[in-house]
């Protein structure tokens, strides 16, 4: 299910506010996260597997021996993405009652004090670009 139907039922169940924001996001975060993580850790090459287990590795060294570094770029790029996409939701639902930056955004707008409307774009915009720089430069430090 796509994330605003997430919220419009938590907003239904718990009411209007930042909490049920959140909530909302974090069911559809979780489920992609299951998936996409899922996914990756059954790339990995059965040989690296096969390598840590020769070793004498149990399963959880197989995992951070193995499954965890092969797919390490993958889950921080996932990462990265859900987070700007979390962001991006966040400040959208706020705008039809879940709080927190789009509630000021369109506070700010429907009062017509479009300085602070703009004002609170700009820091969306900001705060957006710092992410992806953020997760640029974790994803180059990672592959060296």
């Amino acid at each position: 299910m796509p994330t605003p139907v997430w919220v419009l039922l938590v907003l239904a169940s718990m009411g209007f506010g930042m909490a049920s924001g959140v909530t909302g996001l974090s069911f559809h975060a979780t489920a992609f996260f299951g998936m996409v993580f899922a996914q990756l850790f059954e790339e990995v090459p059965g040989e690296a597997i096969e390598a840590v287990r020769a070793a004498g590795a149990n399963r959880v060294q197989v995992f951070f021996g193995a499954v965890l570094p092969s797919s390490l770029s993958g889950v921080i790029a996932w990462t990265a993405l859900r987070f700007e996409t979390n962001y991006q939701e966040a400040a959208i639902l706020g705008m039809v009652g879940a709080g927190g930056i789009g509630y000021t955004i369109m506070a700010a707008a429907n009062s017509y004090k479009l300085g602070r409307a703009g004002l609170a774009v700009l820091i969306v915009f900001v705060f957006a670009l710092g992410i992806e720089l953020l997760s640029t430069y974790i994803k180059r430090r990672v592959k060296v």
